[in-house]
């Protein structure tokens, strides 16, 4: 495979995660990485497509709604122009911001998306069928 079409992650739970923070999902934005820990364990790892322009921004968050198909379109300020149906397996964890599949691309290891976390259809349903709402999300700038 193409250097840029893989990563290494660490199975450590992150430093940044805090203190007996033993489940939860990291999204890496230095090396657009998504990291899924359960008990203290790493237990999923893929690429994802976070922000170009930094527009993915760094927190602490929680999923708040999941909806296994929707559309989006831009913020109301935006001067983008974009609408896409069928988006799977939406979670949002900040406003309209949230991890979801992305079927019209597979550039992920490289940021490319308008604010949200894009994963690969199959990945985003993994983690779709895992999360709770509520669940735990850490969005780091990473190294």
């Amino acid at each position: 495979l193409p250097e840029e079409q893989v990563a290494l992650v660490s199975p450590q739970v992150p430093a940044d995660a805090g203190a007996n923070t033993c489940r939860f999902i990291y999204a890496n934005l230095a090396e657009q990485t998504l990291t899924v820990y359960e008990d203290c364990k790493l237990v999923f790892a893929t690429l994802i497509s976070s922000g170009a322009n930094s527009w993915t921004f760094e927190g602490r968050f929680a999923i708040l709604y999941k909806v296994e198909y929707s559309s989006i379109t831009p913020p109301p300020a935006s001067t983008s122009e974009y609408y896409i149906e069928g988006v799977p397996y939406f979670m949002t964890y900040a406003g309209n911001f949230g991890f979801h599949g992305a079927y019209w691309h597979d550039n992920f290891g490289t940021a490319a998306s308008h604010g949200c976390i894009n994963l690969a259809p199959a990945d985003a349903k993994w983690l779709y069928d895992w999360a709770w709402l509520g669940e735990r999300v850490i969005i780091s700038a990473g190294k």
